[in-house]
């Protein structure tokens, strides 16, 4: 369960720019006003400092999600849940290029290129 809620809140965090540009804003609000950031700022599509906390925030939660120490739980079901730890590393990787961007999800999407989720799921395969 805790995978699923990291994979999807990457993703939001991922299409944030296009999301709104449908008019829709998938964030908690709860989340943008603790932040200090409004749904206007995120119209604005600039990183201000309340943008960027709350972007930095919603990251730091997904990767809290997204932790390799689980593997340890898993050593029997290695085979069964490769899949799985590839989502994992490759989103994990999302998360990072976010915060590498400086938390700037409207220039640039988000992703990882083909050939570095090739690499990643050559790694997490080699793992089982």
């Amino acid at each position: 369960m805790n995978l699923g809620v990291a994979l999807q809140l990457t993703n939001i965090l991922r299409d944030v720019r296009d999301d709104f540009q449908r008019g829709r804003v998938y964030l908690p609000l709860d989340d943008l006003a603790c932040a200090g950031c409004t749904v206007d700022d995120l119209a604005g599509g600039v990183v201000t400092e309340p943008v960027r906390r709350l972007i930095a925030f919603e990251c730091r939660r997904g990767a809290r999600f997204l932790p390799a120490r689980h593997r340890r739980r898993f050593a029997g079901d290695r085979r069964r849940l490769v899949a799985a730890e590839i989502m994992r590393a490759v989103y994990f990787e999302t998360l990072k290029r976010i915060e590498r961007s400086g938390y700037d999800v409207f220039t640039v999407r988000a992703r990882v290129p083909r050939w570095r989720q090739a690499l990643i799921a050559l790694r997490q395969w080699l793992w089982i």
